[in-house]
């Protein structure tokens, strides 16, 4: 698997979670180490899944999708779309737009709670 530490004997764990009933909908093991192309077959296998228990192909219609900036992607954006998916999923310079933002380019890296440094 390529990472960004070079290439590694490994795998990318992916899960599409409920999050109301709290379970895993699909689970899923890739050798690419990036997330940016893991959304369509995981939406794809969890539909399979839910459609094995009889839920209807539009099951995705009007629900939330929300995933880290390593998943946007028109691709993925696309996809959402396509099955009615109301996604959340922010690009990867949001932070340079937000001028409150201590993790803005150039800010020191750390972990922030409440305005506090640690």
């Amino acid at each position: 698997m390529m990472t960004s530490h070079g290439v590694v004997q490994g795998y990318n764990s992916q899960a599409l979670i409920d999050g109301k009933h709290q379970v895993i909908v699909h689970g899923e093991a890739f050798g690419n180490g990036q997330d940016h192309g893991h959304i369509p077959p995981m939406l794809t296998g969890a539909l399979g899944n839910l459609q094995s228990l009889g839920h209807e192909p539009d099951y995705f219609k009007e629900k939330i999708l929300t995933a880290d900036s390593n998943y946007h992607t028109q691709v993925n954006l696309q996809e959402c779309q396509e099955l009615g998916l109301d996604a959340y999923i922010p690009d990867r310079k949001f932070r340079n737009r937000d001028r409150g933002s201590p993790l803005r380019s150039g800010s020191r890296p750390g972990i922030y709670l409440k305005g506090l440094s640690l």
